[in-house]
């Protein structure tokens, strides 16, 4: 009764298909249990002399507690009965003695992509309510899911009864991302039998943690170091000029990468102020923002701009708060940007602060920066004197960039409709045409000389680029 746990459906994006494997479903079905009976009998028997004696007789039958015995899958451990029988071919499957209808399984799938992204979640829905999975079960109209936290992160969790062979099962499943893909686990049991194991199941559910003592990588990126938790999904940057890294957990996204200055940045306590300012008004007056706050922080020993603010999503229809950590590094900054729905039940700024916190400068660079330091005052003059350039954006790179932003939200837009209907020949035939002018696209973002942008577009370009990358992570997913 082996069952392949891989089901393999097709997600349409930019350049190419995403292979996702669903081998879970769910339905957390409460099922009856039967409760031990338990009576005292007391029998007194005196004797002619005086003397008695008291027999109390038990017939109490107590449910004895199971022994767990711990499993690991990935960087995660779980602990299940010690009674549960193995599947003689998967040591990943296993079913109650008393059951052998019944199936719970673990399940690891390399992958790139995030179960906590809408449109990888609503694939998964769609293609198990139309196909069901390759071992034969089917699902229902009422496959319900949601949020489950897990080990201290959100899953994805489904529930249904589902059939296979005219019999009816409850299943339980969820997913959660890991450390370079997701984990399955599923509960099927049959839907009739009088113990449906919840016991124990919620009990292999709560004791999910995670295995390893530390909880994140160490990167190292233009001479600074910084710690990454390990629950963040990195994406490929790819070719992007800009995000060097891209991090997902749940709907929130964290960007790293460079951008260089036309001049050389230097920020010290003498003009520390005045270059926050600076900042403040460029995002103010080109960047879309509302709810603005700026502030200056010390980053690795460098005087840095923080600056967050709320910005529109006119792909989603919804709000997004963004976080600008813009560490100068002579002849550019190092920009680290939290992106989030203002309504996420979950934002992870504190594990993005964490982050911010942890930025040191590496080996080679530390050395070196005691020199550096005492460069400061003679290059502030220089700052000052180079901050004369234009501070208004150029009006034609401006109708260039919304232009390129403009043809994201139409192909952002045509993705949705394709992934949603990729039979639909009208889609087909479009989706060429569509993905020459992406091409094209990011060839002319790529081409874009930044060292020649005055601090004005400079600051237009950041905001634009930073946009249209988080909408594209909305159909990369």
């Amino acid at each position: 009764m082996k069952r392949a746990l891989e089901k393999q459906f097709c997600v349409a994006i930019a350049m190419m298909s995403v292979a996702l494997f669903a081998c879970g479903k769910t339905d957390k079905t409460a099922g009856a249990s039967t409760a031990a009976t338990s009576e005292d009998a007391a029998v007194t028997s005196s004797s002619e002399s005086g003397t008695s004696e008291s027999f109390i007789a038990s017939a109490a039958v107590s449910e004895k507690e199971p022994e767990y015995i711990e499993k690991t899958i990935q960087e995660f451990s779980y602990k299940i009965p010690a009674d549960w029988v193995t599947e003689e071919n998967d040591q990943n499957r296993y079913h109650p003695a008393d059951s052998e209808d019944s199936l719970f399984s673990t399940h690891y799938h390399d992958t790139d992509y995030s179960v906590n992204d809408h449109s990888v979640r609503e694939a998964i829905l769609s293609d198990l309510q139309s196909n069901g999975d390759s071992d034969g079960y089917s699902y229902s109209d009422g496959l319900l899911s949601g949020d489950k936290d897990i080990a201290g992160q959100t899953s994805f969790a489904l529930t249904d009864t589902v059939t296979k062979n005219g019999t009816k099962y409850n299943y339980s499943g969820i997913a959660f991302d890991c450390d370079g893909g997701v984990i399955w686990i599923d509960w099927y049991v049959p839907a009739d039998a009088e113990n449906q194991y919840s016991k124990e199941f919620d009990s292999i559910i709560s004791s999910i943690s995670r295995t390893e003592s530390n909880g994140y990588t160490v990167e190292n990126y233009e001479g600074l170091t910084f710690k990454v938790p390990k629950t963040w999904n990195a994406k490929g940057a790819g070719s992007d000029v800009y995000t060097n890294f891209v991090y997902s957990i749940d709907k929130t996204y964290v960007l790293i990468g460079t951008r260089e200055m036309k001049s050389k940045l230097v920020i010290d306590d003498s003009n520390a102020e005045k270059e926050k300012d600076a900042f403040t008004q460029n995002f103010q007056k080109n960047g879309n923002c509302a709810d603005l706050t700026s502030g200056v922080k010390d980053i690795a020993g460098k005087k840095s701009i923080v600056i967050q603010c709320k910005m529109a999503d006119e792909n989603s229809n919804q709000d997004d708060k963004y976080k600008y950590v813009i560490i100068p590094n002579n002849m550019e900054t190092i920009d680290f940007i939290l992106i989030y729905p203002v309504d996420a039940a979950n934002t992870h700024e504190a594990e993005f602060d964490a982050l911010v916190d942890s930025i040191t400068l590496s080996d080679e660079n530390a050395e070196s920066s005691s020199s550096a330091a005492t460069m400061k005052e003679s290059s502030s003059t220089a700052k000052t004197k180079a901050a004369s350039a234009s501070d208004e954006v150029t009006p034609s790179f401006k109708e260039m960039m919304d232009s390129y932003e403009a043809f994201i939200d139409e192909y952002v837009d045509f993705m949705q409709k394709y992934k949603a209907n990729p039979n639909d020949a009208t889609l087909i035939s479009e989706y060429t045409e569509y993905m020459t002018k992406y091409a094209d696209l990011m060839k002319k973002l790529d081409a874009i000389d930044e060292k020649s942008l005055s601090k004005a577009d400079y600051a237009y370009y950041v905001d634009a680029y930073a946009r249209i990358t988080k909408k594209l992570l909305t159909v990369a997913q």
